[in-house]
Formats: C-alpha cells, structure tokens, sequence
C-alpha cells in the first residue's frame, strides 16, 4: 500500500476539529483552501455550524475560494460581498440552509457583518485565508472587538508571523489563535508535493 501524499491535509482537519481555533501553517501549493473546504464539510456533516464567512482581501483571491467552493462545496448556497459583489442582504434573509459568504476584509464592510452576525457567532465558522493581513492595525481596530462572539475561527497562511509587528502577531494568536499545524516547505518537497 503506497503513502497518501496529501495524508497532511487529514491531520489538519483532524488538528481544527479539536481545538475549534487556530491557524494551519501551510506552505504555497500544499492545499490550504481545499484543506478549509474539508472543514467546512464536517463542520456541516456534524452540524455544528450553519453559516461560514471567509474573509480576505483582494477580489482575486476571493474569485478563486468562490470557483473552489462551487466545485467542491455543491450542497451550500454562496454569496458575495466583495468588488461589485453586494449580496449580504440575500445572505442575511437566508434561512434554513447551509451557506458560505465571502467577503473583503475592507475595514467598515467587515466590521458591519462580524456585528451584524454576532448573534450567530456560535453556529458561524470563520475563515481567515491569508490570516497574516489580519493581524494589521486597521484590522485590529475595526473588526478585532468583534470576534470572540464566534467559536469557530480557522486562520490560513504560509507565513502568519507578521515581521517586525509583535503586537499584530500577538492579536492573531489571541483572537484567531495559535498556529495549531505546520506543513512546511521542507515537508512538501519531501512528500513530492514541490519540487526542490
């Protein structure tokens, strides 16, 4: 029997179910957001959460979690709250099913769905892709208030240490929480996931 080459992404999973917090860091390539869908799904199969938000920044990287999630993720219903995308209103008045909204992490947008959704926050999954971005003094001051109203908070990043900004990384480990699992360069070229 041959080794499973993405066996990684299972012990992620497994390191997210368990503490319910936490950052996965993971190398470029090594499957960060399929890894996040995964969550996602159990999250749903358990039903232990009936909404998820994924926020970050660029409408390019939110374009591709939204391609990802409508290959991967069929059974939840998505909306969009990013670049030309105004369809919180249509997430908000949805009930009663499974649902994903992806959503910017600009400073007021952000800020009006975390109060918005507070009441929610125990059923509600957050995903952090690029978490390190969180972790800015702007982020901190507008949304940062807002996040322990909700249980389940995954953070995603080849780099989360924030370089020279002890106080962003500090703000990430406390609200988002700590790294919880590395899957690094050196460990994917060994798996034959990247090449030297």
């Amino acid at each position: 029997m041959g080794y499973d080459r993405w066996e990684h992404q299972d012990e992620a999973v497994r390191c997210f179910m368990k503490r319910e917090k936490g950052i996965l860091e993971m190398a470029t390539g090594t499957g960060k957001t399929r890894t996040a869908i995964r969550i996602i799904q159990e999250l749903y199969d358990r039903r232990e959460v009936d909404q998820v938000l994924v926020i970050t920044y660029g409408n390019d990287l939110l374009d591709q979690w939204y391609r990802e999630l409508l290959m991967r993720c069929t059974e939840a219903l998505l909306f969009r709250w990013y670049g030309e995308h105004n369809e919180f209103s249509r997430f908000m008045l949805t009930e009663g099913a499974q649902k994903i909204l992806l959503v910017s992490r600009d400073g007021e947008r952000i800020r009006s769905v975390l109060r918005r959704m507070r009441r929610q926050g125990e059923r509600t999954l957050l995903i952090f892709d690029e978490v390190h971005g969180a972790g800015s003094a702007a982020f901190r001051e507008t949304a940062g208030p807002e996040l322990q109203n909700f249980r389940f908070r995954l953070g995603l990043s080849a780099t989360p240490i924030r370089e020279f900004d002890e106080a962003g990384t500090e703000f990430l480990e406390r609200e988002i929480g700590p790294v919880i699992f590395r899957f690094g360069l050196a460990d994917a070229i060994r798996k034959g996931i990247l090449c030297s």
